[in-house]
């Protein structure tokens, strides 16, 4: 965990943080501005979703910042969706980030590059880990606060964080992970000493 205030010292990590932020900032604002709701002003149908596992596997801790400050940005504020809820969301958002790296980090060896059955099959085991966890983390804190019950809400968050991670997302690996590790810009190029397992 240690990774996730060291970055803050490499400017390409930086960076990482700026555009895994500035794209998942992006494509929910245009997805909220034309919102297909499922609870209005909690939660709709959000093909950005596919950003935080992705930017997470290549930039890993600056991803986890990234995606709690561009749901934060995005969603909540420019979307119109800012509520006490947006609390969790901002902790849950970081998990989006946080979890696909740091599985995969400890329990694989192969690249999370998508281009083999075997990684794929790895890939979409963290993004169901990963939707699992934030599925439980907001609606935990909606409820706790009296803002939305639980239980739909984890079934919502869920599905919709799974469906969105678990087809989207294999694409851009498969198009950007080799381009980005060839420039170096994969977070375990920038910080040494981090490597699969």
């Amino acid at each position: 965990m240690r990774e996730l205030i060291r970055m803050w010292s490499h400017t390409q990590m930086i960076t990482a943080f700026i555009v895994s932020a500035g794209l998942y900032a992006a494509l929910l604002f245009v997805f909220a501005a034309l919102p297909i709701w499922i609870i209005p002003g909690v939660t709709a149908i959000r093909p950005g979703n596919a950003i935080p596992p992705f930017t997470s596997l290549l930039f890993g801790p600056a991803a986890a910042w990234g995606s709690a400050v561009g749901n934060l940005i995005g969603f909540d504020i420019l979307g119109g969706a800012l509520t006490i809820g947006s609390i969790g969301g901002f902790i849950g958002n970081f998990f989006l980030g946080l979890v696909p790296y740091k599985m995969w980090h400890r329990l694989f060896k192969e690249e999370p590059h998508c281009r083999t059955v075997s990684s794929l099959a790895k890939y979409e085991f963290v993004v169901l880990t990963h939707a699992g966890v934030v599925a439980l983390i907001i609606p935990y804190w909606t409820e706790l606060v009296g803002f939305v019950p639980f239980t739909p809400l984890a079934f919502i968050i869920f599905f919709n964080e799974l469906v969105s991670a678990a087809i989207i997302a294999p694409i851009l690996m498969v198009l950007v992970y080799p381009r980005a590790k060839k420039a170096g810009w994969l977070w375990t190029d920038v910080m040494k000493g981090y490597q699969y397992t």
